[in-house]
């Protein structure tokens, strides 16, 4: 499969010269990111993009290790055929119309092939150095590079992920399952394990045909990377909706869920979820679930300690002795008051032994609440998280935050559910570890 994510050339069949088609979009795309050969192909020949179009895969001056497919199903079909009879063995094939139409013929046609294929019907694969989807930067961000992989049987759902993550972690790999006719998740799964640019992966899924095999590569790559899983299709009705969406086939969620648990992945409930989850990866694992809360608004405190114990937290009290004003409260949470400064914080970090996470709760309500505050979080002993609450200030606060490496949420329970789901996932990496 190396070829098909790091192919040396590529080679577009369905290229338009209507700039709007799909081909014509991925085409471009190729052209702006990928830094080997790009051929597009369209049986009338001409020009678009200022590149040469040629009429058949013949007339390429060389085979090209991927071809990306985008014409229709049973035309698509046949030009694979002649891909496979020149030698050619991997393919992105972005039509629609198969299986999920009634077509299974189609599908029992590429099945003879011994070919490495992702889709159909799936919107491609993206790198920043190659963006073989046809996502235009024009209607969305993309993301740069960074230690991301992620695996999503729905384009939809992949194209979100893409666009959210862009400027806050960067990708190494993206892959659109679609129908997983031949490359399902189990294959992509095991290729990011070997893939040492990839340090944490998430997974869209609606339904897995080889369950043991999954099984066994989740129980496999946990151990050192962590695995976030968003399931579609838990409910009757879900099921209905996934299996007229890519021909999915469902089981029983709740042998599902599980298999998960066993396995040591991350399962998550919603893709803000996933978001906040893999956003608060960005901190070292904590080691426990001693909790440290500060805050310079005493309510949120409040409201953070008791939702925090209900979780699962401990919240032993600071019984650190410090140089601060009488009107600090020192316990847990710790209340610096609204006029804190920074140097209060980072006294108070600085000197949090016995605790094994640190959640910072940053009310911006004083001229004194500067992103210079940035610098002291970033420099926590222990793994730390903030909720910064508020609209036009705190969203800048919040992006700076996220931007230095330091997970920032929009509430205080999306902040707890995350670090809830890390830790839970930290003490089960440390105790299979015994």
């Amino acid at each position: 499969m190396e070829y098909l994510f790091n192919p040396r050339t590529i080679g577009v069949i369905g290229v338009s010269h209507n700039p709007r088609k799909v081909g014509r979009v991925i085409f471009r795309n190729l052209i702006h990111s990928f830094p080997g050969n790009v051929y597009g192909i369209n049986k009338k020949g001409g020009e678009v993009e200022g590149r040469k179009l040629y009429t058949s895969i013949e007339e390429l001056p060389e085979l090209p290790d991927l071809v990306v497919v985008a014409i229709p199903a049973e035309p698509a079909v046949e030009e694979i055929e002649r891909c496979y009879s020149v030698g050619i063995r991997n393919f992105i094939l972005i039509s629609g119309g198969f299986g999920e139409s009634g077509r299974e013929d189609l599908d029992e046609r590429l099945k003879r092939l011994d070919i490495n294929l992702i889709g159909p019907n799936c919107i491609g694969v993206y790198k920043p150095s190659m963006n073989a989807t046809f996502l235009s930067k024009s209607r969305m961000d993309l993301p740069l590079e960074g230690d991301v992989g992620i695996i999503s049987q729905s384009g939809a759902m992949l194209a979100s992920m893409l666009d959210i993550l862009s400027g806050k972690r960067g990708v190494s790999l993206a892959v659109s399952l679609g129908n997983k006719l031949i490359i399902d998740e189990v294959d992509v799964l095991a290729y990011m394990e070997r893939d040492p640019s990839i340090n944490v992966i998430l997974l869209y899924l609606e339904d897995t045909r080889r369950g043991r095999e999954l099984f066994n590569v989740l129980r496999r790559i946990t151990p050192s990377k962590p695995v976030l899983i968003l399931k579609g299709g838990k409910t009757e009705t879900g099921r209905r909706a996934a299996s007229t969406h890519t021909e999915a086939m469902m089981g029983s969620y709740d042998v599902f869920k599980g298999m998960l648990k066993q396995a040591g992945a991350i399962e998550v409930s919603s893709f803000e979820e996933m978001i906040n989850v893999l956003l608060a990866l960005e901190q070292p694992l904590p080691k426990g679930r001693r909790l440290l809360i500060i805050t310079n608004g005493g309510g949120y405190g409040v409201i953070a300690s008791d939702m925090a114990e209900r979780m699962g937290f401990e919240l032993p009290p600071y019984r650190k002795r410090l140089n601060l004003p009488e009107r600090v409260s020192l316990g847990n949470p710790v209340d610096l008051t609204g006029d804190a400064p920074p140097e209060w914080f980072e006294e108070v970090i600085n000197n949090a032994e016995g605790y094994h996470q640190i959640l910072v709760i940053l009310t911006p309500q004083l001229e004194g609440v500067d992103p210079t505050l940035v610098e002291v979080l970033r420099e926590s002993p222990l793994p730390l998280y903030t909720f910064i609450p508020g609209g036009r200030y705190a969203s800048y606060l919040r992006e700076t935050m996220i931007k230095n490496g330091i997970p920032s949420f929009y509430s205080v329970e999306d902040a707890l559910r995350a670090m809830q789901k890390i830790t839970r996932y930290s003490l089960k990496r440390l105790i299979n570890a015994k």
